[in-house]
């Protein structure tokens, strides 16, 4: 029987000794753990000029959860991209607008000289209905005007 106390009290030994490695191999492995992201997630303050931080704000403080940092050069780049992206879209919206006055201007030139030819249309048909007298035609019909005015003016001087 003594055999027996000796052998479950060691085996109780065996026992506590095994759960406090097991409780110690936990606490380890967590140690472990929490050293790791330390290392990986450090808070770290960064002071930016004005201007240079794009975070948007709840209420009275800043949310930060969401915030990447990024490089100078990769902001520089990205906004450069954007300014020749941008002056090509202008020009080809003033390329467009020219295109566009021109056919404007081309339909106005359009119906001017059709304006033109219906007013010349009008004047021709006015001179083709026209009734002269046969005086008037003999002075269209004659093809020296400079003697018939002398001719006249002689005829005046006369009387």
């Amino acid at each position: 029987m003594e055999m027996q106390a000796f052998l479950h009290k060691r085996r109780d030994e065996i026992h506590t000794t095994q759960q406090e490695i097991k409780h110690l191999s936990e606490g380890l492995q967590s140690l472990h753990e929490e050293k790791n992201r330390s290392l990986t997630d450090i808070m770290v303050q960064v002071l930016l000029k004005q201007g240079q931080v794009e975070v948007y704000t709840t209420e009275l403080t800043p949310d930060y959860t969401d915030c990447v940092h990024l490089h100078r050069t990769v902001v520089e780049d990205l906004n450069r991209t954007i300014r020749t992206q941008g002056d090509q879209k202008i020009a080809s919206m003033v390329e467009y607008k020219d295109f566009r006055k021109g056919i404007i201007r081309q339909q106005w030139e359009h119906r001017m000289l059709t304006m033109q030819i219906e007013d010349f249309n009008n004047k021709a048909r006015d001179a083709q209905m026209l009734r002269l007298s046969e005086e008037q035609q003999e002075y269209l019909n004659k093809t020296d005007h400079g003697s018939r005015v002398s001719h006249q003016v002689k005829f005046w001087k006369k009387l």
